[in-house]
This record gives structure tokens, sequence and C-alpha cells, in this order.
């Protein structure tokens, strides 16, 4: 099969997540025609629990430097990448539609909400949007897509001949419970334009039905799922035991 593989968001952990990437991802596919596409800010943060207000994050934004980008080509060698800039100039105008959609969505019990809403889909979303568009610029007739991210752990090999590419494949975390995660999820390439691409085009437009009274909790994970089911898509579940989020 010829598979496209993604990555998008902000690079994070990235050089932890390579050598599990490289094992049990290509390594681990290498008898199919495999191509790498990046979608990268060229700023990053990482999460962690603020020790003064326990229940809450804070985060250290900082700018990528030119050989920490360099550095990440390198690592991926992707056979197309784009470094999306403006960060806080972008970040702005999810805030302000985030007081949009949250209204459509409904809101989350949680102690951020805005901010869970602005990052788990707005965010998330335009990144998986802007690697898509390098796939669809690329004119490559690809069998499969497969959406990754740059700072997890990939505990044991994920085989792609086990994908059922009629079916949305999806796998959540080790620590998790929402069974359809939005952390690695792969299928054809018509389905996935669906998810990567038209997926961010409707929370722009606000097109997306509000679940607040169908699931636990109005969660990115779960926004995600409703839309999976609003296009009549199957799931496929996947092991929940293959990845976890490396952390600083």
């Amino acid at each position: 099969m010829k598979i496209a593989i993604t990555l998008s968001g902000l690079s994070r952990t990235y050089k932890k997540s390579l050598p599990s990437f490289n094992k049990n991802i290509l390594l681990a596919n290498q008898n199919h025609d495999l191509d790498i596409y990046l979608s990268v800010w060229d700023h990053t943060h990482l999460r962690v629990e603020d020790k003064e207000k326990p229940n809450e994050y804070a985060t250290d934004i900082k700018k990528l430097s030119e050989d920490v980008l360099i550095d990440i080509i390198r690592s991926y060698s992707p056979k197309r990448y784009c470094i999306m800039n403006q960060y806080h100039e972008i970040n702005s105008f999810f805030r302000e539609h985030t007081k949009k959609l949250i209204k459509v969505i409904g809101t989350p019990e949680h102690i951020q909400p805005n901010l869970l809403i602005q990052n788990g889909i707005i965010a998330q979303s335009h990144t998986w949007y802007r690697a898509f568009n390098l796939i669809i610029d690329s004119h490559c007739n690809y069998d499969l897509v497969v959406k990754c991210r740059f700072d997890l752990d990939y505990r044991e090999p994920i085989i792609f001949d086990n994908f059922n590419n009629n079916k949305v494949n999806c796998f959540a975390l080790a620590d998790q419970n929402f069974k359809v995660g939005d952390i690695v999820f792969g299928s054809n390439y018509y389905i996935m334009k669906t998810l990567m691409h038209q997926y961010h085009i409707d929370i722009l437009k606000c097109n997306l039905r509000n679940i607040k009274d169908n699931y636990p909790n109005v969660f990115a994970e779960y926004v995600f799922k409703d839309y999976i089911h609003q296009n009549n898509y199957d799931i496929n579940h996947m092991s929940n035991n293959l990845l976890s989020v490396i952390r600083e």
C-alpha cells in the first residue's frame, strides 16, 4: 500500500518520541510505501500541572529556534512540510471563535472550558487541515492516511495491515476511557479528507451538533466521535494500550 503519515501541531517532546516512532511506525510498516507530511508550529509549549493551582495547567510558550526547526525536518525527512507561524495572531482568532462554537456544541464541565475547546478542537483541527493540504498539493494517490503526533510513546508496533480501510481506525491513550481518541487514527484518503480537512471547515462554520446531552462531557474526543457518526462512518476500535503521551 501507499500510505501517508501526518504529524501536526506542537513539536513538544518530539526528540523523545522519535525512537519509538521510527521503530514501531516506520520500521514496523517498511513493507509499504510510506510518505511523511509535517505541519509544525514555530512555537511550542509544555503542559505541566500548576503546583500553586492544582487542577489547572501552566503553559510555557516559547518560539523554536531555527536550529530546532531544521532538526525536526531532518529527523522526519518529510515528503512535504509547512512551518506554521503567526502563532499568537492565529490563536487570538481561535480564542474569539471559541465563544461562537461553544454556544453550538455546548460548554464543557471543566476548570477552563473555553481553553479546552480552543486548543483541543479549533487549534488542533487547524493543524490537521494544514497537514492534509500538503497531501492534496502532492497530487499523490494514497490507500491509507494515518494521523500521528509528535509527543507519543509508541509502545508496540502499530501495523497498518491491521487497519480496515473502509472504517475509521482509532487509538486512544492507555489511561483514557474515550475508546475513540483523536490521538492516532487512520483510514482511506476520502474518509481522512473529511476528518482532517472538512472537519476544520465545519468547525469554523459552526456546523457541528450540540453533544452536551448525548455524551459524558463536551470534550474534543466526544466532539470528534460525534462528527464521525454524523458522517455515517464506522469505527474500528484499536488497542488502547499502545500509546502514551511523553511529558517533559
